[in-house]
C-alpha cells in the first residue's frame, strides 16, 4: 500500500535529525560524501530552525508519519534567499512532488519580497538540476574544489523573480 504523502511547514521534534540523517545516508551511499557533509547540513539547518524568521521556511515531506523529504528557503539578505536541503527519498521521485515543492518555494519567495533565489549544487545531481532548470534557474558559476572527501564541481544557479 502506498504511503499517504503530505507537505507541512511546521517543524516538529525529530524533524531536524531525520532530515540530516536522510541527507547523510543518501549522499554517502550514492555519492560517497563523507561525515563532513553531515555537519555541513546539520549546523545551518539547525540555525534556520532556531531563527524562526517569517521570511524563511522549511518544507517537510511526510509519508505515513515519517519524514521522507525536505526543501528550505533561507535568507541571504533583503533581496536574495537560498534554496537548500532539497531531498526526496528515491521512491518519491519522478511523481511531480519535487516540482510541487519548487513551485511552493518560488511562490513563498515572491510573497516575501525576494528578488532572487540562489542555490549551490554539484554537477552530478542531474535530476535536481533538471528541476532547477525547468523552474527557470540559470547556471551562473562553476568551480572545482575539494569538499566532503571528494574533488567536486560545484555550480551556482540563480532565479530572478
Amino acid at each position: 500500500m502506498a504511503a499517504l504523502i503530505s507537505i507541512r511547514t511546521e517543524v516538529r521534534p525529530g524533524d531536524i535529525g531525520k532530515i540530516v540523517l536522510m541527507h547523510a545516508e543518501y549522499y554517502w551511499k550514492e555519492h560517497r560524501f563523507n561525515e563532513e557533509f553531515e555537519a555541513y547540513v546539520a549546523a545551518p539547518l539547525s540555525e534556520l530552525v532556531l531563527r524562526k524568521r517569517e521570511d524563511e521556511r522549511l518544507w517537510i515531506v511526510e509519508g505515513d508519519g515519517i519524514v521522507r523529504g525536505s526543501l528550505a528557503l533561507a535568507r541571504v539578505d533583503g533581496s536574495a534567499a537560498q534554496l537548500r536541503w532539497f531531498y526526496l527519498e528515491p521512491e518519491l521521485r519522478g511523481k511531480g512532488l519535487g516540482r510541487q515543492l519548487m513551485n511552493e518555494l518560488i511562490a513563498f519567495a515572491r510573497e516575501k519580497g525576494y528578488k532572487r533565489i540562489v542555490l549551490w549544487t554539484v554537477d552530478t545531481l542531474w535530476d535536481a538540476i533538471r528541476i532547477y532548470e525547468r523552474s527557470g534557474f540559470k547556471k551562473v558559476e562553476r568551480k572545482a574544489h575539494r569538499s566532503w572527501g571528494l574533488d567536486l564541481v560545484e555550480e551556482r544557479y540563480e532565479l530572478e523573480l
